[in-house]
């Protein structure tokens, strides 16, 4: 009954939630820097990070790739709140610049970015076990040499100039960092909630099946549920009309 009458709200306020959703789809994942020239106006005595933000994911089962979109999210959020405004814009300009001077491909990028934001190395290989295609295209690029020709001509053997007033302890872009996801003791919590929830379904299964779960409906009940869904459809819409 109550999921009829969620459907039900759904079909009236369509107009409404196609907006809304027409707007979800403009989110994108990054860091929103303030502009320098509105924060020496006098609105801020120094340059800051306004918000961040990241695109809604879609809707999925799978708990592994739950997880490992939390991780990659709150890794964000540690690395936009931790580090300083000109700290933050200079991760991200050389960061840009490295992908448009090489070329990068999705996985090398997402690679970097990882590591940039320090995300746990179990979400990295998640993904890279789930774009395998993406990897090969890297690799067949890299034998060309040009990622090696890259990386010599940035000079990424030696050591790049810190943040003055700010001492970073980095590790190079191209390595991940194995880390505590940081929503660890929820996520330890899913996982055993889960466990427990497979290992009852069978005992679900049989129960139901005894109760007659599977069975199929009498006429005379079917119609009593259709009748009683019409009743409260009628209640609802007197409601709104008023």
């Amino acid at each position: 009954m109550g999921g009829w009458t969620v459907l039900d709200d759904v079909w009236d306020r369509g107009f409404e939630f196609g907006e809304m959703m027409e707007e979800m789809g403009r989110w994108r994942l990054g860091v929103k820097l303030e502009s320098e020239e509105k924060a020496v106006g006098g609105e801020a005595a120094f340059p800051y990070t306004r918000s961040f933000m990241f695109r809604e994911h879609r809707s999925t089962m799978d708990a592994d790739d739950a997880v490992a979109y939390f991780d990659l999210v709150s890794s964000l959020a540690v690395f936009a709140t931790t580090y300083l405004h000109d700290a933050i814009t200079s991760h991200i300009k050389r960061f840009r610049a490295i992908a448009g001077q090489l070329d990068e491909g999705l996985w090398e990028s997402l690679t970097r970015l990882c590591a940039l934001f320090k995300v746990n190395d179990s979400t990295v290989q998640y993904y890279k076990a789930r774009f395998p295609d993406q990897i090969g295209d890297l690799k067949q690029e890299q034998g060309t040499g040009a990622v090696r020709k890259g990386q010599v001509e940035r000079g990424t053997d030696q050591d790049e100039p810190s943040v003055v007033g700010q001492q970073e302890d980095e590790q190079d872009e191209t390595s991940t960092t194995t880390k505590a996801i940081p929503f660890d003791r929820l996520v330890d919590f899913i996982q055993k909630r889960r466990r427990r929830e497979e290992a009852y379904t069978p005992m679900y299964i049989h129960r139901y099946t005894v109760a007659g779960g599977f069975d199929a409906v009498s006429k005379k009940k079917l119609y009593a549920l259709m009748n009683e869904e019409d009743k409260n459809a009628a209640e609802r819409k007197k409601a709104q009309d008023g």
